[in-house]
């Protein structure tokens, strides 16, 4: 007799009918962001190491482009890694695969942080149908500045624009891996154990951001406080920042969640809006509303190309995966709201 198991809150509901993974990913505006290197202005020597083939003395050792000169250029993913490695000094942790296989590879193995956010020294991945990773030089603002090369185009380019349209620009933005640290400030020293610089009047980073533009409703659990920035834990740090004022969310209270970030010190926090705030909900102190139907119940086939998680609630998050299902694998669907799906399976 087979032995089922009952998981709650399970899978992409659409990877398991048309193997879609979800859009959701909304990019937020970034402040000026400092950084340890220098930006790149031209395109590299033909003798710069960095993008020079590993058989012909370089320290590049993705795909040889160019048989006569070594060089791994004009190809993005040649291009990103080299960059990578001239900023950090030491290879870098990426695939040197195809572009699409970047961000998950990465994501898979845990090198570096990734989110939906840009970076200065970050990697923009796009996936298929025109697959492609780029550099990001700068952010400020609403715009950024990205390096990048083309296979069977442009040996280097540099593009400055707005963020939406930089990501927009192929439809298939998957987010950035954040291959170099950011610098805040110049007064690490001064952060307090809240992440906040008091000198600069600043909150550190988060690691990941992995808001939507799609909310899931949640109920409040246990009374807790909506906060401006997700580092405000202690009672004390409730109080106003500027003139934004904590919100009270009493047990019971119905709210929107927006995906979710994970700050400087590891800790998820939900995204929501209340009324006419918005702000943030450690994650313990909520609860899902699931609104599935029954009309979705039946038998389906898993038809991701690789794999597909299964989470422990409605969310789209490393944090949450419980399990795999294989491709070709058979699940019976209890509920759904068409996008996630309450699964049984082996």
């Amino acid at each position: 007799m087979k032995n089922t198991k009952r998981v709650i809150a399970a899978v992409l509901f659409a990877a398991i009918l048309f193997a879609l993974l979800p859009a959701g990913i909304v990019s937020v505006s970034a402040s000026v962001q400092a950084t340890t290197f220098t930006e790149r202005t031209t395109a590299p020597d033909a003798s710069n190491k960095y993008y020079l083939h590993t058989s012909w003395g370089g320290y590049n050792s993705c795909m040889l482009v160019n048989e006569t000169n070594g060089s791994c250029l004009p190809n993005c993913v040649g291009y990103a890694w080299g960059r990578a490695y001239e900023v950090l000094g030491s290879k870098p942790k990426l695939s040197r695969m195809d572009a699409k296989e970047w961000y998950s590879y990465n994501k898979k193995n845990g090198f570096y942080d990734y989110g939906s956010t840009p970076r200065p020294g970050s990697i923009a991945c796009w996936g298929d149908p025109h697959q492609h990773v780029a550099f990001v030089e700068r952010v400020e603002g609403d715009t950024m500045v990205i390096t990048q090369s083309a296979y069977s185009g442009k040996r280097f380019s540099r593009i400055e624009g707005k963020i939406s349209e930089i990501e927009n620009k192929q439809k298939t933005f998957q987010g950035y891996i954040y291959v170099v640290p950011v610098v805040v400030c110049n007064h690490a020293s001064e952060y307090t154990d809240k992440g906040y610089c008091s000198k600069c009047k600043e909150w550190l980073p988060n690691k990941q951001d992995n808001r939507t533009t799609s909310c899931v409703q949640y109920t409040v659990s246990t009374a807790t406080f909506m906060v401006q920035h997700p580092y405000q834990y202690s009672k004390d740090a409730y109080s106003t920042v500027g003139d934004y004022k904590p919100v009270s969310l009493s047990v019971g209270t119905k709210i929107d969640v927006y995906g979710h970030v994970v700050n400087g010190f590891g800790n998820k926090w939900y995204y929501l809006k209340y009324g006419d705030k918005e702000g943030y909900v450690y994650y313990e102190r909520l609860t899902c509303e699931c609104k599935c139907s029954t009309s979705y119940a039946g038998e389906y086939t898993c038809t991701s190309s690789s794999y597909l998680n299964i989470h422990s609630d409605h969310s789209w998050s490393d944090d949450t995966v419980i399990g795999t299902i294989p491709s070709g694998a058979t699940v019976k669907v209890i509920k759904s709201d068409g996008k996630y799906a309450h699964i049984i399976y082996n």
